[in-house]
């Protein structure tokens, strides 16, 4: 699954500032076949955390390019944008999890030039790229920050603190409670004091 997340973040702007360089061509490191490659994120010195892959190549409007980027983390934030030269260039940009057919986001770069997405997912991403109206150059960058450090908190307790929650608890629960036994017992001997009263009487 691909969550996805609604607020653009710093990586945009340092990726799309990348991007203006030319980026290495693809290589040949096949994953799945002669038209799937595997994309390599590693740190860059021009973003200040996390790890990037760029590439450059021409999108055809038959198959498309694949590619898959490999072991990303649940804690992790990702990011993936797509630029033409272009903002009259369509550019049509999948994400997939399994199934190359089965996209769970997509976009276009037609009418601005670029397309992102911020998301975060656990094990394997897929992105496809094709060009619907033909052939038509793009740059590909792929972002994935330092995953979050989350301690969990301890399963013991100290006695101080158990004593004090059950202190808490105790003296939070007996107050109406006594309240409520006394207005019984009050009940109790109105009762009583009208059953006898009546019973004199008679």
């Amino acid at each position: 699954m691909i969550r996805p997340l609604l607020r653009p973040g710093f990586a945009i702007l340092s990726l799309l500032a990348l991007l203006a360089t030319p980026p290495p061509t693809r290589g040949a490191g096949s994953v799945e076949g002669p038209t799937t490659y595997a994309l390599k994120l590693e740190p860059n010195a021009d973003i200040a955390t996390g790890k990037i892959g760029i590439v450059g190549a021409t999108a055809d409007s038959e198959r498309g390019d694949h590619y898959v980027v490999e072991n990303l983390n649940i804690l992790q934030l990702v990011e993936v944008v797509v630029v033409t030269r272009s903002p009259k260039d369509e550019v049509k940009v999948q994400l997939c999890k399994h199934l190359w057919d089965q996209p769970e986001q997509e976009g276009s770069t037609a009418g601005k030039g670029f397309v992102s997405f911020k998301f975060r997912t656990e094990g394997d991403l897929k992105i496809k790229v094709a060009a619907p109206s033909g052939e038509c150059p793009y740059q590909l960058a792929v972002w994935a920050g330092e995953p979050l450090k989350r301690t969990p908190p301890s399963p013991f307790v100290s006695m101080a603190a158990f004593r004090k929650g059950q202190a808490g608890a105790a003296g939070g629960a007996s107050s109406p409670v006594l309240w409520v036994i006394a207005g019984l017992l009050g009940l109790v001997v109105v009762l009583l004091a009208v059953i006898v009263l009546k019973k004199q009487r008679s």
